[in-house]
């Protein structure tokens, strides 16, 4: 049975879709057959990430009954496959978003964990994404407005009868102008199952299009991320 975890954030910026990708290359080095969407139809960075501007596999098609959903999976050589969406504008805006359901029933069963990089905020594209998944990761940096606003997202998920796995905190330096794990736990109620650190192995993974967990496997943010696959697949 395919387990479906939410990855979202109630605002943009943090990080969400870098922590997508690298938990799911921490899932993939398990042994686990893993999916990443990008369920950010409207602005989708995954298939951005990695260098593709123009990605011929993408969700528009399927949702457009252009393709099928087998034949609109990328396959990534860091062993992670991948589900990408168009960057185009014109693209994005004639997706017919009621089917997105259908995501879910054409996949269950062919993966042990399917990511779905969600939309920022709290929209109705969030909310219809969360309708269909079993659980739910929240990510935010350790900054008072994030924070807030990833309580907001976490209360969003809850109404879907979403189980919330935690909190990442991203691109953490350990400031005291910072929040700490503790301050934010105490916030939002949730455990922090990761504090990710600021990393310039990240962006150097991202100006050569490729995930940092397998690009840079001994750096501190990639083991962060691997442990918190570790911690989610029950490790």
């Amino acid at each position: 049975m395919t387990k479906f975890i939410a990855v979202i954030s109630g605002k943009g910026g943090v990080g969400k879709t870098t922590t997508t990708l690298n938990i799911a290359k921490g899932f993939s080095d398990q042994g686990s057959r893993v999916l990443v969407v990008d369920g950010n139809v409207m602005t989708p960075h995954v298939a951005l990430q990695l260098g593709i501007m123009n990605p011929e596999k993408t969700l528009n098609n399927f949702l457009k009954r252009k393709s099928s959903m087998k034949s609109s999976i990328t396959e990534h050589h860091s062993g992670v496959d991948m589900i990408l969406s168009s960057p185009s504008f014109n693209e994005s805006k004639t997706v017919p978003l009621k089917r997105i359901d259908k995501i879910f029933r054409h996949l269950d069963g062919s993966y042990d964990v399917v990511l779905i990089d969600c939309p920022s905020g709290l929209g109705y594209e969030v909310s219809s994404i969360l309708k269909y998944t079993d659980e739910a990761i929240v990510v935010a940096n350790p900054q008072l407005p994030s924070v807030v606003d990833a309580l907001k997202a976490s209360d969003l998920a809850k109404t879907e009868s979403n189980f919330i796995v935690g909190l990442v905190l991203n691109m953490t330096k350990k400031s005291r102008h910072e929040l700490s794990a503790n301050q934010v736990e105490e916030m939002v109620g949730l455990p922090v199952i990761g504090a990710v650190p600021h990393d310039r192995k990240v962006l150097k993974a991202q100006h050569n299009h490729e995930l940092s967990s397998h690009l840079y496997p001994r750096a501190k943010s990639s083991k962060q991320f691997q442990r918190i696959a570790e911690f989610m697949g029950g490790k």
